[in-house]
């Protein structure tokens, strides 16, 4: 069967992939992002962040206007298995470039963005975020960022992934494998 291609992103919608970093401090983050719009106001997103060792991990608000905030954070991420990169006892030789995917600890991130509008209630935002299938966050956004019908397909509710460095100005790379974008249907 063809399914019907829509260029218009659907309002829940769940981003899986594997990642790992490849160079960079423990303390930076990478991760995925949804709901990403560039209005004629100002340009706002939600991202599911997890640090490159394990430490954390944050679901975060993002605007140009009042800056980003962290709406759900932890230090207990469950099911985390450390990367190459900070685990000194099985380091792969070849970092940060010259290394097989198949050799490296990867996770798998997986972040929920859900807009709820229910006839007669106020729009909200369910946010959820999986590490190895465990679920690590979840929060609701009682006022969702803004969804600009104005925009173009293209330039509205966008997704991609996120790197965040951390201290210092050592560079940052990481590999994002098996990348996909589902439609969450609800009955």
């Amino acid at each position: 069967t063809i399914v019907p291609f829509d260029r218009e992103t659907p309002d829940r919608v769940l981003i899986s992939t594997n990642v790992v970093p490849i160079q960079g401090p423990a303390e930076s983050s990478l991760g995925v992002r949804c709901w990403d719009q560039d209005g004629e106001e100002e340009r706002t997103m939600y991202e599911a962040l997890l640090r490159f060792d394990g430490a954390q991990a944050q679901i975060r608000r993002v605007t140009e206007e009042s800056g980003d905030t962290a709406i759900a954070e932890t230090t207990e991420v469950a099911g985390f298995e450390p990367f190459d990169l900070h685990d000194e006892e099985s380091a792969v030789e070849g970092l940060p470039y010259d290394v097989r995917v198949e050799d490296l600890v990867t996770n798998n991130l997986k972040f929920a963005c859900e807009y709820v509008a229910e006839e007669g209630e106020d729009p909200y935002m369910d946010l959820r975020m999986w590490v190895n299938d465990e679920l690590v966050l979840s929060s609701t956004d009682q006022q969702p960022l803004p969804d600009d019908g104005d925009l173009d397909d293209e330039e509205r509710r966008r997704v991609g992934v996120v790197m965040r460095p951390g201290a210092g100005t050592e560079p940052l790379a990481a590999l994002y494998t098996d990348y996909a974008l589902h439609r969450i249907n609800v009955d």
